[in-house]
Protein backbone atom coordinates (compact mmCIF):
# COMPACT_ATOMS: atom_id res chain seq x y z
CA UNK A 1 0.00 0.00 0.00
CA UNK A 2 1.37 3.40 -0.95
CA UNK A 3 2.22 5.69 2.00
CA UNK A 4 -0.12 8.47 0.81
CA UNK A 5 -3.14 6.18 0.55
CA UNK A 6 -2.31 4.49 3.82
CA UNK A 7 -2.05 7.89 5.58
CA UNK A 8 -5.46 9.01 4.26
CA UNK A 9 -7.12 5.78 5.33
CA UNK A 10 -5.63 6.12 8.80
CA UNK A 11 -7.08 9.61 9.16
CA UNK A 12 -10.53 8.44 8.05
CA UNK A 13 -10.28 5.48 10.43
CA UNK A 14 -9.40 7.87 13.24
CA UNK A 15 -12.52 9.93 12.57
CA UNK A 16 -14.74 6.85 12.64
CA UNK A 17 -13.09 5.53 15.81
CA UNK A 18 -13.54 8.91 17.50
CA UNK A 19 -17.31 8.61 17.21
CA UNK A 20 -17.40 5.09 18.56
CA UNK A 21 -15.09 5.70 21.52
CA UNK A 22 -15.69 9.31 22.57
CA UNK A 23 -18.28 12.04 22.76
CA UNK A 24 -19.04 14.39 19.90
CA UNK A 25 -17.08 17.11 21.68
CA UNK A 26 -13.87 15.45 20.52
CA UNK A 27 -14.81 15.59 16.84
CA UNK A 28 -13.34 18.40 14.73
CA UNK A 29 -15.89 20.79 13.27
CA UNK A 30 -15.47 23.04 10.25
CA UNK A 31 -15.90 26.79 9.89
CA UNK A 32 -17.00 27.97 6.46
CA UNK A 33 -16.99 31.43 4.88
CA UNK A 34 -18.41 32.29 1.46
CA UNK A 35 -18.00 35.72 -0.11
CA UNK A 36 -19.93 36.87 -3.20
CA UNK A 37 -18.97 39.46 -5.77
CA UNK A 38 -22.54 40.88 -5.65
CA UNK A 39 -25.88 40.25 -3.92
CA UNK A 40 -28.27 42.30 -6.11
CA UNK A 41 -28.31 40.64 -9.51
CA UNK A 42 -30.18 40.61 -12.80
CA UNK A 43 -31.16 37.29 -14.36
CA UNK A 44 -28.44 36.31 -16.82
CA UNK A 45 -25.59 37.83 -14.80
CA UNK A 46 -22.61 36.00 -13.37
CA UNK A 47 -21.77 36.06 -9.67
CA UNK A 48 -18.33 35.10 -8.42
CA UNK A 49 -17.87 33.29 -5.13
CA UNK A 50 -15.03 32.35 -2.82
CA UNK A 51 -15.38 29.17 -0.73
CA UNK A 52 -13.15 29.10 2.37
CA UNK A 53 -13.22 26.38 5.04
CA UNK A 54 -11.09 25.47 8.04
CA UNK A 55 -11.42 22.82 10.73
CA UNK A 56 -11.03 23.76 14.37
CA UNK A 57 -9.51 20.43 15.36
CA UNK A 58 -5.86 19.50 15.37
CA UNK A 59 -5.82 16.77 12.72
CA UNK A 60 -2.63 16.46 10.67
CA UNK A 61 -2.83 18.43 7.44
CA UNK A 62 -5.34 20.84 9.00
CA UNK A 63 -7.91 20.53 6.23
CA UNK A 64 -10.51 17.80 6.56
CA UNK A 65 -12.30 18.47 3.27
CA UNK A 66 -10.98 18.75 -0.27
CA UNK A 67 -14.40 19.09 -1.91
CA UNK A 68 -17.13 21.67 -1.33
CA UNK A 69 -20.73 21.86 -2.51
CA UNK A 70 -22.57 25.01 -3.62
CA UNK A 71 -26.29 25.16 -4.35
CA UNK A 72 -28.57 28.03 -5.42
CA UNK A 73 -31.95 27.50 -3.75
CA UNK A 74 -35.26 29.25 -4.27
CA UNK A 75 -37.71 30.07 -1.47
CA UNK A 76 -39.45 26.71 -1.91
CA UNK A 77 -36.23 24.93 -1.01
CA UNK A 78 -35.65 23.63 -4.55
CA UNK A 79 -32.12 23.64 -5.91
CA UNK A 80 -31.76 25.67 -9.11
CA UNK A 81 -28.00 25.33 -9.66
CA UNK A 82 -25.43 22.92 -8.20
CA UNK A 83 -21.65 22.93 -8.27
CA UNK A 84 -18.84 20.87 -6.77
CA UNK A 85 -15.80 22.93 -5.86
CA UNK A 86 -12.34 21.44 -5.50
CA UNK A 87 -10.68 22.87 -2.39
CA UNK A 88 -6.92 23.41 -2.22
CA UNK A 89 -5.71 24.16 1.28
CA UNK A 90 -9.31 24.78 2.24
CA UNK A 91 -10.04 27.32 -0.51
CA UNK A 92 -11.97 27.13 -3.76
CA UNK A 93 -13.38 29.71 -6.16
CA UNK A 94 -15.98 29.67 -8.87
CA UNK A 95 -18.67 31.46 -10.84
CA UNK A 96 -22.42 30.92 -10.82
CA UNK A 97 -24.13 31.84 -14.09
CA UNK A 98 -27.72 32.81 -13.43
CA UNK A 99 -29.99 31.75 -16.33
CA UNK A 100 -31.80 34.47 -18.26
CA UNK A 101 -34.99 32.58 -17.46
CA UNK A 102 -34.51 32.67 -13.67
CA UNK A 103 -37.69 34.23 -12.21
CA UNK A 104 -37.57 37.33 -10.04
CA UNK A 105 -37.25 36.46 -6.38
CA UNK A 106 -35.15 35.79 -3.31
CA UNK A 107 -32.50 33.10 -3.69
CA UNK A 108 -30.00 31.52 -1.32
CA UNK A 109 -26.50 30.30 -2.10
CA UNK A 110 -25.91 27.41 0.28
CA UNK A 111 -22.40 26.01 0.75
CA UNK A 112 -21.20 23.01 2.79
CA UNK A 113 -18.88 20.00 2.83
CA UNK A 114 -19.67 16.31 3.15
CA UNK A 115 -18.24 16.27 6.69
CA UNK A 116 -20.54 19.13 7.75
CA UNK A 117 -23.60 17.05 6.92
CA UNK A 118 -22.94 14.91 10.01
CA UNK A 119 -23.48 17.92 12.28
CA UNK A 120 -26.64 19.38 10.76
CA UNK A 121 -27.45 22.23 8.43
CA UNK A 122 -27.00 24.79 11.21
CA UNK A 123 -23.33 24.98 10.22
CA UNK A 124 -23.92 25.46 6.48
CA UNK A 125 -23.14 28.80 4.87
CA UNK A 126 -26.21 30.66 3.59
CA UNK A 127 -25.87 33.80 1.44
CA UNK A 128 -28.98 35.72 0.39
CA UNK A 129 -29.25 37.29 -3.06
CA UNK A 130 -32.02 39.24 -4.78
CA UNK A 131 -32.60 38.53 -8.46
CA UNK A 132 -34.74 40.53 -10.87
CA UNK A 133 -35.66 39.23 -14.32
CA UNK A 134 -36.39 42.18 -16.62
CA UNK A 135 -40.06 42.19 -17.56
CA UNK A 136 -41.28 40.44 -14.39
CA UNK A 137 -43.80 42.12 -12.12
CA UNK A 138 -42.87 42.77 -8.50
CA UNK A 139 -44.10 44.92 -5.67
CA UNK A 140 -42.41 48.29 -5.22
CA UNK A 141 -44.19 49.72 -2.22
CA UNK A 142 -42.93 50.18 1.30
CA UNK A 143 -41.55 46.93 2.70
CA UNK A 144 -44.29 44.89 4.31
CA UNK A 145 -44.06 43.93 7.95
CA UNK A 146 -43.69 40.24 7.13
CA UNK A 147 -40.87 41.06 4.75
CA UNK A 148 -39.14 43.09 7.42
CA UNK A 149 -39.37 40.09 9.71
CA UNK A 150 -37.80 37.82 7.13
CA UNK A 151 -34.63 39.88 6.70
CA UNK A 152 -31.71 37.81 7.79
CA UNK A 153 -29.63 39.17 10.63
CA UNK A 154 -26.03 39.90 9.76
CA UNK A 155 -23.71 37.71 11.80
CA UNK A 156 -20.94 39.20 13.90
CA UNK A 157 -17.38 38.50 12.83
CA UNK A 158 -13.89 39.22 14.04
CA UNK A 159 -13.05 42.84 13.30
CA UNK A 160 -9.36 42.07 13.12
CA UNK A 161 -8.42 43.30 9.67
CA UNK A 162 -8.65 46.96 8.70
CA UNK A 163 -9.19 48.59 5.31
CA UNK A 164 -7.29 51.81 4.72
CA UNK A 165 -7.78 54.20 1.79
CA UNK A 166 -5.67 57.24 1.07
CA UNK A 167 -8.88 59.30 0.91
CA UNK A 168 -12.64 58.80 1.05
CA UNK A 169 -13.56 60.54 -2.19
CA UNK A 170 -12.23 59.90 -5.68
CA UNK A 171 -12.84 61.14 -9.18
CA UNK A 172 -13.77 59.04 -12.19
CA UNK A 173 -11.03 56.75 -13.53
CA UNK A 174 -8.76 57.46 -10.61
CA UNK A 175 -6.37 54.84 -9.29
CA UNK A 176 -7.28 53.67 -5.81
CA UNK A 177 -4.80 52.09 -3.44
CA UNK A 178 -6.31 49.89 -0.74
CA UNK A 179 -4.31 48.50 2.16
CA UNK A 180 -5.36 45.44 4.16
CA UNK A 181 -3.86 45.83 7.63
CA UNK A 182 -4.06 42.88 10.09
CA UNK A 183 -5.00 43.81 13.63
CA UNK A 184 -3.23 40.69 14.88
CA UNK A 185 -0.94 37.96 13.62
CA UNK A 186 -2.74 35.65 11.20
CA UNK A 187 -1.74 32.10 10.36
CA UNK A 188 -2.70 30.83 6.90
CA UNK A 189 -5.37 33.51 6.43
CA UNK A 190 -7.28 33.79 3.15
CA UNK A 191 -9.58 36.70 2.30
CA UNK A 192 -11.82 37.66 -0.62
CA UNK A 193 -12.45 41.27 -1.70
CA UNK A 194 -15.23 42.79 -3.80
CA UNK A 195 -15.50 46.48 -4.73
CA UNK A 196 -18.84 47.41 -6.27
CA UNK A 197 -21.53 50.06 -6.51
CA UNK A 198 -23.05 50.20 -3.05
CA UNK A 199 -26.04 47.90 -2.71
CA UNK A 200 -29.23 49.17 -1.06
CA UNK A 201 -29.10 46.80 1.90
CA UNK A 202 -26.63 44.46 3.59
CA UNK A 203 -27.93 41.00 2.87
CA UNK A 204 -26.64 38.00 4.76
CA UNK A 205 -23.17 37.02 3.61
CA UNK A 206 -22.55 33.31 3.98
CA UNK A 207 -20.63 31.90 6.86
CA UNK A 208 -21.18 29.14 9.32
CA UNK A 209 -19.36 28.51 12.56
CA UNK A 210 -20.46 25.96 15.14
CA UNK A 211 -21.21 27.61 18.48
CA UNK A 212 -21.49 24.19 19.99
CA UNK A 213 -20.75 20.62 19.08
CA UNK A 214 -23.87 18.78 18.02
CA UNK A 215 -24.30 15.17 19.20
CA UNK A 216 -23.27 12.63 16.57
CA UNK A 217 -24.09 9.02 17.28
CA UNK A 218 -22.71 7.74 14.01
CA UNK A 219 -20.66 9.20 11.17
CA UNK A 220 -22.81 8.85 8.07
CA UNK A 221 -20.86 11.07 5.69
CA UNK A 222 -17.12 10.48 5.51
CA UNK A 223 -14.91 13.47 4.67
CA UNK A 224 -13.33 14.07 1.30
CA UNK A 225 -9.93 13.98 2.94
CA UNK A 226 -6.91 14.32 0.62
CA UNK A 227 -9.12 13.32 -2.28
CA UNK A 228 -12.70 12.83 -3.42
CA UNK A 229 -14.58 10.06 -1.67
CA UNK A 230 -16.83 8.16 -4.05
CA UNK A 231 -19.51 6.06 -2.34
CA UNK A 232 -22.24 3.81 -3.63
CA UNK A 233 -24.23 0.65 -3.06
CA UNK A 234 -24.13 -2.79 -4.63
CA UNK A 235 -27.62 -4.21 -5.13
CA UNK A 236 -29.20 -7.23 -6.76
CA UNK A 237 -30.58 -6.11 -10.13
CA UNK A 238 -33.73 -8.19 -9.77
CA UNK A 239 -34.63 -7.78 -6.09
CA UNK A 240 -32.87 -4.45 -5.37
CA UNK A 241 -31.57 -5.96 -2.14
CA UNK A 242 -28.07 -5.04 -0.95
CA UNK A 243 -25.23 -7.38 -1.81
CA UNK A 244 -22.90 -7.58 1.24
CA UNK A 245 -19.30 -8.65 1.60
CA UNK A 246 -18.45 -8.73 -2.10
CA UNK A 247 -15.49 -7.18 -3.86
CA UNK A 248 -15.90 -4.30 -6.31
CA UNK A 249 -13.18 -3.25 -8.75
CA UNK A 250 -12.82 0.23 -10.20
CA UNK A 251 -10.69 1.18 -13.19
CA UNK A 252 -10.46 4.16 -15.54
CA UNK A 253 -10.55 3.99 -19.36
CA UNK A 254 -7.71 5.80 -21.09
CA UNK A 255 -3.97 5.75 -21.52
CA UNK A 256 -3.33 5.36 -17.80
CA UNK A 257 -3.67 2.07 -15.96
CA UNK A 258 -4.87 2.06 -12.36
CA UNK A 259 -7.05 -0.34 -10.42
CA UNK A 260 -8.80 -0.02 -7.08
CA UNK A 261 -10.58 -2.70 -5.09
CA UNK A 262 -12.90 -2.52 -2.12
CA UNK A 263 -15.45 -4.75 -0.36
CA UNK A 264 -19.07 -3.97 0.34
CA UNK A 265 -20.32 -3.62 3.90
CA UNK A 266 -23.29 -5.50 5.37
CA UNK A 267 -25.66 -2.96 3.82
CA UNK A 268 -23.98 -3.22 0.41
CA UNK A 269 -22.22 0.13 0.72
CA UNK A 270 -18.75 0.63 -0.75
CA UNK A 271 -16.35 3.56 -1.12
CA UNK A 272 -13.31 4.56 -3.17
CA UNK A 273 -10.90 7.44 -2.60
CA UNK A 274 -10.16 9.22 -5.89
CA UNK A 275 -7.50 11.76 -6.73
CA UNK A 276 -8.68 15.37 -6.26
CA UNK A 277 -9.04 16.34 -9.91
CA UNK A 278 -11.57 18.40 -11.81
CA UNK A 279 -13.92 17.55 -14.61
CA UNK A 280 -15.78 14.44 -15.66
CA UNK A 281 -14.19 11.09 -14.89
CA UNK A 282 -14.82 7.93 -16.90
CA UNK A 283 -15.36 5.09 -14.41
CA UNK A 284 -15.81 1.34 -14.97
CA UNK A 285 -17.00 -0.77 -12.03
CA UNK A 286 -16.72 -4.54 -12.07
CA UNK A 287 -18.50 -6.89 -9.66
CA UNK A 288 -18.22 -10.58 -8.93
CA UNK A 289 -21.64 -11.35 -10.39
CA UNK A 290 -23.52 -10.08 -13.42
CA UNK A 291 -26.65 -9.95 -11.23
CA UNK A 292 -25.12 -7.25 -9.02
CA UNK A 293 -25.55 -3.62 -10.04
CA UNK A 294 -23.76 -0.46 -8.92
CA UNK A 295 -25.68 2.60 -7.66
CA UNK A 296 -23.60 5.66 -6.85
CA UNK A 297 -24.64 7.94 -3.98
CA UNK A 298 -25.60 11.56 -4.56
CA UNK A 299 -22.99 13.77 -2.95
CA UNK A 300 -25.28 16.77 -2.59
CA UNK A 301 -27.49 17.11 0.46
CA UNK A 302 -30.94 15.77 -0.38
CA UNK A 303 -32.73 17.26 2.61
CA UNK A 304 -31.88 20.95 2.70
CA UNK A 305 -34.32 22.66 5.01
CA UNK A 306 -32.99 26.19 5.18
CA UNK A 307 -35.56 28.35 6.96
CA UNK A 308 -36.88 30.82 4.38
CA UNK A 309 -40.21 32.51 3.74
CA UNK A 310 -42.25 31.59 0.70
CA UNK A 311 -43.10 35.10 -0.42
CA UNK A 312 -42.66 37.17 -3.55
CA UNK A 313 -39.89 39.69 -3.94
CA UNK A 314 -40.77 43.07 -2.44
CA UNK A 315 -38.51 46.02 -3.23
CA UNK A 316 -38.45 49.45 -1.68
CA UNK A 317 -37.96 52.61 -3.74
CA UNK A 318 -34.19 52.58 -3.32
CA UNK A 319 -33.96 48.99 -4.54
CA UNK A 320 -36.17 49.72 -7.55
CA UNK A 321 -33.95 52.66 -8.45
CA UNK A 322 -30.85 50.49 -7.97
CA UNK A 323 -32.07 47.70 -10.26
CA UNK A 324 -33.31 50.20 -12.88
CA UNK A 325 -29.93 51.90 -13.03
CA UNK A 326 -28.15 48.54 -13.13
CA UNK A 327 -30.34 47.29 -15.98
CA UNK A 328 -29.63 50.41 -18.07
CA UNK A 329 -25.94 50.09 -17.26
CA UNK A 330 -25.90 46.46 -18.32
CA UNK A 331 -27.50 47.25 -21.69
CA UNK A 332 -24.78 49.83 -22.28
CA UNK A 333 -22.11 47.32 -21.25
CA UNK A 334 -23.47 44.88 -23.83
CA UNK A 335 -23.54 47.64 -26.44
CA UNK A 336 -19.90 48.57 -25.79
CA UNK A 337 -18.75 44.95 -25.26
CA UNK A 338 -17.90 45.50 -21.59
CA UNK A 339 -19.77 42.62 -20.01
CA UNK A 340 -18.10 40.55 -17.30
CA UNK A 341 -16.77 37.37 -18.89
CA UNK A 342 -15.86 34.01 -17.41
CA UNK A 343 -12.33 32.67 -17.68
CA UNK A 344 -11.19 29.14 -16.88
CA UNK A 345 -8.55 28.78 -14.20
CA UNK A 346 -5.65 26.54 -15.18
CA UNK A 347 -5.62 23.25 -13.29
CA UNK A 348 -2.29 21.98 -12.00
CA UNK A 349 -3.73 18.97 -10.16
CA UNK A 350 -4.54 16.70 -13.08
CA UNK A 351 -1.69 14.29 -13.66
CA UNK A 352 -0.44 12.88 -16.93
CA UNK A 353 -0.21 9.26 -18.01
CA UNK A 354 0.17 6.93 -15.03
CA UNK A 355 0.55 3.16 -14.96
CA UNK A 356 0.71 1.42 -11.62
CA UNK A 357 3.17 -1.20 -12.85
CA UNK A 358 6.85 -0.68 -13.63
CA UNK A 359 8.26 -0.56 -17.13
CA UNK A 360 6.97 -3.59 -19.07
CA UNK A 361 9.37 -6.37 -19.97
CA UNK A 362 7.99 -6.63 -23.49
CA UNK A 363 6.17 -4.10 -25.69
CA UNK A 364 4.53 -5.20 -28.95
CA UNK A 365 3.33 -2.68 -31.55
CA UNK A 366 1.38 -4.76 -34.13
CA UNK A 367 1.86 -2.33 -37.04
CA UNK A 368 5.62 -2.97 -36.86
CA UNK A 369 5.03 -6.59 -37.91
CA UNK A 370 3.47 -8.43 -40.81
CA UNK A 371 -0.31 -8.13 -40.58
CA UNK A 372 -1.85 -11.30 -39.15
CA UNK A 373 -5.45 -12.47 -39.36
CA UNK A 374 -6.37 -12.40 -35.66
CA UNK A 375 -5.24 -11.07 -32.33
CA UNK A 376 -4.72 -14.63 -31.15
CA UNK A 377 -2.06 -15.12 -33.82
CA UNK A 378 -0.13 -12.06 -32.61
CA UNK A 379 0.02 -13.55 -29.13
CA UNK A 380 1.01 -16.97 -30.44
CA UNK A 381 3.75 -15.66 -32.74
CA UNK A 382 5.11 -12.67 -30.81
CA UNK A 383 4.35 -13.11 -27.11
CA UNK A 384 5.34 -16.62 -25.99
CA UNK A 385 5.12 -15.64 -22.30
CA UNK A 386 1.31 -15.28 -22.62
CA UNK A 387 -0.56 -18.52 -23.23
CA UNK A 388 -4.15 -18.45 -24.44
CA UNK A 389 -5.91 -21.76 -23.88
CA UNK A 390 -9.16 -22.61 -25.69
CA UNK A 391 -11.23 -24.96 -23.56
CA UNK A 392 -14.98 -25.56 -23.25
CA UNK A 393 -15.64 -22.86 -25.87
CA UNK A 394 -13.84 -20.27 -23.82
CA UNK A 395 -10.40 -18.72 -23.50
CA UNK A 396 -8.30 -18.77 -20.36
CA UNK A 397 -5.00 -16.98 -20.01
CA UNK A 398 -1.85 -17.57 -18.06
CA UNK A 399 1.51 -15.84 -18.02
CA UNK A 400 4.68 -17.88 -17.84
CA UNK A 401 8.42 -17.47 -17.65
CA UNK A 402 9.33 -18.57 -21.16
CA UNK A 403 13.01 -19.06 -20.27
CA UNK A 404 12.39 -21.39 -17.34
CA UNK A 405 9.21 -22.97 -18.70
CA UNK A 406 6.75 -22.51 -15.83
CA UNK A 407 3.69 -20.31 -15.31
CA UNK A 408 3.05 -18.28 -12.20
CA UNK A 409 -0.56 -19.02 -11.30
CA UNK A 410 -4.18 -18.69 -12.35
CA UNK A 411 -4.71 -14.98 -11.63
CA UNK A 412 -2.98 -12.90 -14.31
CA UNK A 413 -4.25 -9.34 -14.78
CA UNK A 414 -5.57 -8.32 -18.17
CA UNK A 415 -6.20 -4.61 -18.81
CA UNK A 416 -7.82 -3.18 -21.93
CA UNK A 417 -7.46 0.58 -22.44
CA UNK A 418 -6.82 0.88 -18.70
CA UNK A 419 -9.87 -1.19 -17.71
CA UNK A 420 -9.52 -4.37 -15.67
CA UNK A 421 -10.81 -6.99 -18.13
CA UNK A 422 -10.16 -10.54 -16.93
CA UNK A 423 -12.04 -12.12 -19.86
CA UNK A 424 -9.58 -12.84 -22.69
CA UNK A 425 -12.27 -14.50 -24.78
CA UNK A 426 -13.99 -11.15 -25.43
CA UNK A 427 -10.65 -9.54 -26.22
CA UNK A 428 -9.87 -12.18 -28.87
CA UNK A 429 -13.00 -11.14 -30.78
CA UNK A 430 -11.52 -7.70 -31.37
CA UNK A 431 -10.22 -6.71 -34.79
CA UNK A 432 -6.43 -6.88 -34.53
CA UNK A 433 -6.16 -3.77 -36.68
CA UNK A 434 -7.61 -1.68 -33.83
CA UNK A 435 -4.81 -2.62 -31.42
CA UNK A 436 -2.03 -0.08 -31.05
CA UNK A 437 0.16 -1.49 -28.27
CA UNK A 438 0.55 -4.54 -26.00
CA UNK A 439 2.60 -4.43 -22.78
CA UNK A 440 3.63 -7.53 -20.83
CA UNK A 441 5.12 -8.12 -17.39
CA UNK A 442 5.82 -11.90 -17.09
CA UNK A 443 6.27 -12.10 -13.32
CA UNK A 444 4.26 -12.09 -10.11
CA UNK A 445 3.31 -8.49 -9.33
CA UNK A 446 2.17 -7.04 -5.99
CA UNK A 447 0.13 -3.84 -5.95
CA UNK A 448 -1.48 -2.54 -2.74
CA UNK A 449 -3.55 -5.51 -1.48
CA UNK A 450 -3.64 -7.26 -4.86
CA UNK A 451 -1.41 -10.00 -6.26
CA UNK A 452 -1.29 -10.64 -10.01
CA UNK A 453 0.29 -13.67 -11.67
CA UNK A 454 1.67 -11.49 -14.44
CA UNK A 455 0.24 -8.42 -16.22
CA UNK A 456 -0.96 -7.96 -19.79
CA UNK A 457 -2.08 -4.48 -20.89
CA UNK A 458 -3.64 -3.89 -24.30
CA UNK A 459 -4.32 -0.45 -25.81
CA UNK A 460 -6.46 0.34 -28.81
CA UNK A 461 -5.68 3.18 -31.19
CA UNK A 462 -8.40 5.31 -29.55
CA UNK A 463 -7.53 4.29 -25.96
CA UNK A 464 -11.13 5.09 -24.92
CA UNK A 465 -12.45 1.56 -24.34
CA UNK A 466 -15.09 2.06 -27.03
CA UNK A 467 -13.93 -0.80 -29.24
CA UNK A 468 -14.60 -3.46 -26.61
CA UNK A 469 -17.90 -4.82 -25.27
CA UNK A 470 -19.02 -3.84 -21.78
CA UNK A 471 -19.54 -7.13 -19.94
CA UNK A 472 -22.71 -7.95 -17.93
CA UNK A 473 -20.90 -7.55 -14.60
CA UNK A 474 -19.57 -4.11 -15.55
CA UNK A 475 -21.07 -0.65 -15.05
CA UNK A 476 -19.69 2.37 -16.87
CA UNK A 477 -20.36 5.84 -15.45
CA UNK A 478 -19.26 9.30 -16.55
CA UNK A 479 -19.09 11.06 -13.19
CA UNK A 480 -18.43 14.74 -12.57
CA UNK A 481 -15.86 14.94 -9.76
CA UNK A 482 -15.63 18.74 -9.51
CA UNK A 483 -16.38 21.76 -11.66
CA UNK A 484 -13.62 23.29 -13.75
CA UNK A 485 -12.47 26.32 -11.74
CA UNK A 486 -13.65 29.60 -13.23
CA UNK A 487 -13.18 33.24 -12.38
CA UNK A 488 -14.81 36.53 -13.29
CA UNK A 489 -12.87 38.42 -15.92
CA UNK A 490 -13.66 42.09 -15.42
CA UNK A 491 -13.28 44.45 -18.40
CA UNK A 492 -10.21 46.70 -18.20
CA UNK A 493 -9.16 44.92 -15.02
CA UNK A 494 -6.07 46.50 -13.47
CA UNK A 495 -5.60 49.08 -16.19
CA UNK A 496 -6.82 52.56 -17.05
CA UNK A 497 -9.48 52.70 -19.76
CA UNK A 498 -8.67 54.81 -22.86
CA UNK A 499 -10.42 58.19 -22.74
CA UNK A 500 -12.40 57.52 -25.93
CA UNK A 501 -14.04 54.40 -24.47
CA UNK A 502 -16.71 54.57 -21.77
CA UNK A 503 -15.92 52.73 -18.52
CA UNK A 504 -19.19 51.24 -17.33
CA UNK A 505 -17.94 48.84 -14.67
CA UNK A 506 -20.42 48.28 -11.84
CA UNK A 507 -18.13 45.76 -10.14
CA UNK A 508 -14.74 47.49 -10.28
CA UNK A 509 -12.67 44.88 -8.42
CA UNK A 510 -13.03 41.22 -7.49
CA UNK A 511 -10.32 39.01 -6.03
CA UNK A 512 -11.66 35.75 -4.57
CA UNK A 513 -8.40 34.58 -2.99
CA UNK A 514 -5.81 36.77 -1.28
CA UNK A 515 -3.28 35.35 1.16
CA UNK A 516 -2.55 37.48 4.20
CA UNK A 517 1.06 37.06 5.20
CA UNK A 518 1.45 36.99 8.98
CA UNK A 519 1.03 40.52 10.33
CA UNK A 520 2.19 42.29 7.14
CA UNK A 521 -0.12 44.66 5.28
CA UNK A 522 -1.27 43.82 1.74
CA UNK A 523 -1.78 46.46 -0.95
CA UNK A 524 -4.41 46.26 -3.70
CA UNK A 525 -4.98 48.65 -6.59
CA UNK A 526 -7.93 49.30 -8.89
CA UNK A 527 -9.40 52.15 -10.96
CA UNK A 528 -12.78 53.76 -10.46
CA UNK A 529 -15.14 53.72 -13.43
CA UNK A 530 -17.26 56.43 -15.06
CA UNK A 531 -20.07 55.74 -12.58
CA UNK A 532 -20.64 58.22 -9.80
CA UNK A 533 -22.04 57.65 -6.35
CA UNK A 534 -21.19 55.55 -3.35
CA UNK A 535 -19.14 52.37 -3.65
CA UNK A 536 -18.48 49.67 -1.07
CA UNK A 537 -15.57 47.39 -0.25
CA UNK A 538 -16.68 44.03 1.12
CA UNK A 539 -14.07 41.69 2.57
CA UNK A 540 -14.61 38.24 4.04
CA UNK A 541 -12.10 35.61 5.01
CA UNK A 542 -10.93 32.97 7.41
CA UNK A 543 -7.79 32.13 9.32
CA UNK A 544 -6.18 28.71 9.45
CA UNK A 545 -7.56 28.12 12.95
CA UNK A 546 -11.12 28.99 11.94
CA UNK A 547 -11.48 32.66 12.90
CA UNK A 548 -13.81 34.59 10.61
CA UNK A 549 -12.50 37.83 9.13
CA UNK A 550 -15.00 40.49 8.07
CA UNK A 551 -14.33 44.11 7.04
CA UNK A 552 -16.34 46.77 5.26
CA UNK A 553 -15.59 50.25 3.93
CA UNK A 554 -17.26 52.79 1.63
CA UNK A 555 -16.03 55.62 -0.55
CA UNK A 556 -17.59 58.02 -3.03
CA UNK A 557 -16.88 58.75 -6.67
CA UNK A 558 -17.69 62.32 -7.68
Amino acid sequence: MKPKIKYCLLIISFLIAAVNTATAENLPGETIVVNLSEHYLLAGENVGFSFMVSNQGDLPGKQISSLGFVEVMNTLGHSEIRQKVLLKNGTGTGVISLPDSLPTGYYYIVAYTSWMRNFGEENFSVSEIKVVRPGDDFSSTEIKEESKARKLVKQEAYKNLYLRLEQTSFSNREKVKLELIPGETFENAIVSVAVRKKEPASLKNGRGQPDQTYPVEQIIFLPDYKGILLTGHLRNKQTNKPVPNKQVFLSFPGKSVEIKRTFTEDNGKFSFLLDPVIGEKDLVFQTESENAGVWLDEKYSDSLNISVFNDSLVLNDNEVEFFTEKYINRQLQIRFNQEINIAAVSDSVNKGIYRFYKDPTQVIIPENYIQLDSLHEYFYELIPSVQLIWKNKNYTMRVSNSDKGYYFGDNPALFVDGVYYPYPGELMKTDAGKIDRIEVIPEVYYYRDLTFDGILSVFSRNTNFMDFPLLPNMTRVFYNLAETPKKLQLPHSGEAVPSNIPDLRWLVYWNPEIKIESNNSTSLEFHTSDLKGEFEISLSGITGDGKIIQSYQTFTVE
